[in-house]
């Protein structure tokens, strides 16, 4: 590195350097540059004038030297392997170009012109695919905030003497928000969820369209789904909206610099209801994550309490009030995935799709029932009351504690149910304090296959590693076979098909076969499409072949040709040698590389999340939860 050069930021992403370095360079001198050359070029005499022109010494002596200059600068581009990338072949300028028929000259400029527009498409394509994962996976545009400074929020006023944020609401009654005519209400069944409008929010167009939509309407339905993201905080993913006519998605990860500033005013307006079902924890992620403060909300949860209603679930409602029997398998899904499947969108608009009907029916209920003794408001004004409440609650950021284990806990995204396992087990042990260095081994290997099954934040379960004792992996072939699994689930969250998933299904197929376990077929469907995508992928373009031929050397004629030969692998499995005589093939014949370079990375994530899925069904709960779950059924009895 040159002392001009620019030292990049530790742990800046390669997109963010790209687009750095593109910044600077199209708001340098380049543009100035090119058009001083494009003005400038106007004045060169063409076609017959130019030969004419090219008879006087004073004329071709400076062309001459502008040529050379030019070539030079063209062939040291050419020839830089900094430009054009260490994988790429260099582009050889032809020399003497005066010397050349002009058909032959014109002829070679069109073919360089295409090729080095065909690199460029390249390499924009790719790193809009970069730029594109950064902002669908929400691992870079979004960073998690896990530091332990309270959070600020600009959106919201201090008091006077600057010791608290003051909630706008503090300058309203609830009386403003009681509806004052309920006899003329008459709720309206909305359309079937398959027949009513949908859109799903994904630009900053859609957002604002949302935006003036909302200010149209006098109610809206909300509701918020929610991932802890790799944050101890947590963090929104989806935002649901409906109108009385159309349901809305927002996504939240991708337009997450957005949401507050379109969407604060008409969620604070005052004078639209906004209804929601168990608002609680909704009021402060909005409030946390968009600085938004919620005004006149209806939260039918409260009032479903008020109404003394057997069970007070939103799933409950729905199905009384509406006769929707809702899917809850999507209930603890991962929100933060993207693409989401038609089933989770599906089920992400039932939450908000019916729910301004059943807002109408429990205001007409809550209306007809009387006061009970000894109440001084009315029903429905008692809800009101609760759910001005809920909105009064302002987000204050939860510090973590000084102990290293639980610490860990702090940060590890756990869902309240896991938390309370892991904590049980720790208080049986004695160490309430999460005094860890008392902890028994046993107990250690089970807490590491608990946060290696339900802790997706890699830096925590390496916290937690250290501050546990160093746990003896001999014999343990459960908490290998897990950490093993958890290698692959993170490589395909990422979207990674790499020869490091070749390495851990083998080690896995070791640890089975010690166990007399036969391989599954799903297993070994998914190390083959691997082995075909870590080789298939070096058959894109031309300049990748010798690639391609490393590759099937180390892997097929090498990895799983030793794997037949040991006879103690059944990974190889008849399809897998199809594949090979294919990927043998392909080195000579160009119809064969097209088609088994087709899809090959699609192809091998869905078998590995197959495999995967089996691979962990198989494994059972983990060893805390089957203890959990023995003491509370025992606790029961």
């Amino acid at each position: 590195m040159n002392d001009d050069d620019p030292v990049p930021r530790e742990g800046q992403s390669q997109p963010s350097k790209i687009a750095q370095s593109l910044q600077a360079l199209v708001s340098g001198p380049l543009s100035s540059s090119l058009s001083s050359v494009s003005s400038s070029s106007r004045a060169i005499p063409c076609n017959e004038s130019f030969h004419l022109w090219n008879t006087f010494d004073e004329f071709k002596h400076p062309m001459d030297q502008i040529s050379g200059i030019s070539e030079s600068l063209l062939e040291s581009i050419a020839l830089s392997s900094k430009f054009w990338g260490a994988n790429n072949k260099p582009i050889n300028f032809l020399r003497n170009v005066q010397s050349i028929a002009s058909r032959e000259a014109f002829d070679w400029l069109v073919n360089i012109n295409n090729e080095i527009l065909e690199r460029f498409n390249v390499s924009t394509d790719e790193f809009q695919k970069l730029l594109e994962k950064e902002v669908e996976t929400g691992r870079s545009t979004i960073p998690a905030n896990n530091s332990t400074q309270p959070s600020e929020r600009v959106s919201l006023q201090r008091s006077d003497d600057g010791q608290r944020f003051v909630n706008p609401l503090e300058k309203l009654s609830v009386m403003d928000f009681v509806d004052k005519v309920i006899a003329c209400v008459v709720p309206v069944k909305p359309s079937l969820i398959e027949f009513s409008a949908f859109k799903l929010v994904k630009e900053d167009k859609d957002l604002e369209d949302l935006t003036t939509k909302l200010q149209s309407v006098n109610e809206f339905a909300v509701h918020l789904e929610h991932n802890q993201c790799g944050s101890s905080q947590g963090l929104t993913c989806l935002m649901q909206i409906s109108t009385r006519t159309e349901d809305f998605i927002v996504d939240t990860l991708k337009l997450q610099t957005h949401v507050g500033p379109y969407l604060r005013e008409v969620f604070k307006d005052p004078t639209k209801k906004k209804v929601m079902h168990e608002a609680d924890q909704g009021v402060v992620w909005l409030l946390r994550d968009f600085g938004i403060c919620l005004c006149n909300l209806f939260d039918t949860g409260q009032a479903s309490k008020v109404l003394k209603l057997e069970i007070n679930s939103f799933e409950h409602l729905l199905h009384r009030f509406c006769g929707v029997i809702p899917n809850k398998e999507y209930h603890d899904a991962d929100w933060g995935l993207r693409p989401l499947p038609d089933e989770m969108l599906r089920y992400a608009r039932e939450k908000t799709h019916d729910l301004l009907y059943i807002y109408d029916i429990m205001r007409i209920k809550l209306q007809s029932v009387p006061k009970e003794s000894g109440q001084s408001d009315a029903p429905l004004v008692e809800v009101y009351k609760r759910s001005y409440d809920v909105c009064m609650e302002l987000y204050q950021k939860e510090l973590p504690p000084e102990n290293g284990f639980v610490t860990c806990l702090f940060y590890a995204g756990l869902s309240e149910s896991q938390d309370s396992i892991v904590r049980a087990e720790v208080e049986n042990t004695g160490c309430r304090n999460g005094m860890d260095r008392k902890l028994e081994p046993e107990i250690c290997v089970s807490i590491l296959e608990f946060f290696a099954r339900k802790c997706s934040n890699d830096m925590v379960l390496k916290k937690l590693i250290e501050a546990l004792p160093p746990p003896s992996l001999d014999g343990n072939a459960r908490l290998k076979k897990t950490f093993l699994l958890r290698t692959i689930v993170n490589e395909v969250a990422a979207g990674v098909v790499s020869e490091r998933i070749l390495d851990c299904l083998e080690a896995i197929e070791r640890i089975d076969n010690g166990q007399q376990l036969e391989v599954p077929d799903s297993m070994k469907e998914a190390y083959c499409a691997v082995s075909l995508e870590c080789t298939a992928k070096y058959l894109v373009t031309r300049e990748l072949h010798e690639k391609y031929l490393d590759a099937v050397n180390r892997i097929w004629r090498g990895r799983i040709e030793n794997l037949e030969k040991s006879k103690a692998s059944k990974l190889v499995s008849e399809h897998m040698r199809s594949c090979r005589h294919q990927v043998e093939a392909a080195i000579e014949d160009k119809e064969v590389a097209n088609g088994i370079s087709t899809n090959t990375r699609t192809t091998a994530i869905l078998k590995l999340k197959l495999y995967l899925r089996e691979a962990l069904d198989l494994l059972g709960p983990t060893v805390l939860e089957r203890e959990f779950e023995s003491e509370s059924g025992s606790g029961a009895a």
